[in-house]
């Protein structure tokens, strides 16, 4: 699985600490200048440790490109040209504030399971999308 977090607010945090927890192999692919960049140093250190704890790779400044064939395509934010696939059976959405309504019904048409949460359904506090994030990646650890 990857969490694709943009932002490194705790919304991509949480969803790769709840899907480690329910047992999966998690990738944290990370576009921010650091991880947990959003959240304050000590909440951000005590992240860190449950994360590395959990076995979550962290793999830094990789921006989401797209998503085929059971991969996951990222990008180097520094250095664009240079890209990476990783095998993925889950792609979680951690993209900040920006709606990005568009992808979730185009992977519904190509039958995949798609879980819906935050700022893609309209825009939302941060509490708020943290709480569905958690609840969807939940959902999703339970099926798997």
């Amino acid at each position: 699985m990857v969490v694709a977090d943009w932002g490194g607010d705790p919304s991509g945090l949480d969803a790769a600490e709840v899907l480690a927890a329910a047992g999966n192999d998690v990738t944290l692919a990370v576009a921010s200048l650091a991880v947990g960049e959003g959240v304050h140093q000590y909440r951000r250190n005590l992240y860190l440790r449950r994360l590395y704890r959990a076995g979550v790779k962290v793999l830094q400044h990789h921006a989401l490109v797209g998503a085929t064939d059971g991969e996951v395509e990222l990008s180097n934010v520094f250095a664009s040209e240079l890209h990476r696939r990783i095998p993925a059976d889950l792609l979680v959405l951690a993209q900040g504030r920006v709606p990005e309504d568009e992808l979730a019904p185009a992977l519904v048409a190509a039958g995949l399971y798609v879980e819906e949460a935050g700022d893609c359904l309209s825009p939302r506090s941060l509490e708020e999308a943290v709480l569905e994030g958690t609840l969807a990646a939940r959902r999703v650890g339970a099926l798997a």
